[in-house]
């Protein structure tokens, strides 16, 4: 995996709508140089970072060349049902068969609850089992001791590795590696 990716999040716009010719030049500019790993969530940018993922690289780049980072937005799902649609969802508006890594999106303390009582780290085992996410994970932003709380406990029973991945203040980031 490349120790730089290139995240969706922030993409250029001319007015208010995105300028998809400035973004396929920064998009292949990225993988000429050698980039692999790009970033993208349900909820950057109201959907449309996920519509240019489809746009500018799935549509034009061999599935094989990049890797593929989305993120659920479980704060907003109510049942395992509404997992399965907004993942399906991304799944269409990024123009791909399935992700290399998938998460859950901005866990902290009320969201962990949420995650908890919709079974949405089975939900990740689901998708893994079906060869619809590659790697599983969480970013987390909430203080470090409610971090350890709140997911050693679930490492022990998912028998999972969690792999921090950056770290800053108050937010991490880790990709969970089910055994």
């Amino acid at each position: 995996m490349n120790k730089l990716g290139f995240g969706y999040l922030r993409l250029p716009k001319i007015d208010e709508e995105l300028n998809y010719e400035k973004i396929n030049q920064i998009t292949d500019a990225y993988l000429v140089a050698g980039g692999r790993y790009f970033d993208t969530a349900y909820s950057y940018l109201g959907g449309k970072s996920e519509q240019a993922i489809g746009r500018c690289l799935s549509a034009r780049h061999p599935r094989d060349s990049f890797m593929l980072a989305s993120k659920l937005a479980g704060y907003d799902c109510k049942s395992i049902d509404d997992c399965w649609a907004q993942f399906n969802t991304q799944l269409e508006r990024c123009g791909v068969e399935y992700f290399d890594v998938y998460m859950l999106h901005w866990l902290n303390k009320k969201n962990y609850t949420i995650a908890e009582k919709y079974d949405q780290f089975g939900f990740l085992q689901q998708l893994k089992e079906k060869g619809l996410a590659r790697k599983t994970g969480f970013s987390y932003r909430d203080t470090a001791g409610i971090y350890r709380t709140a997911f050693e406990e679930k490492n022990k029973k998912l028998k999972a590795q969690v792999l921090p991945c950056a770290f800053t203040f108050v937010y991490i980031f880790a990709i969970i590696s089910f055994t």
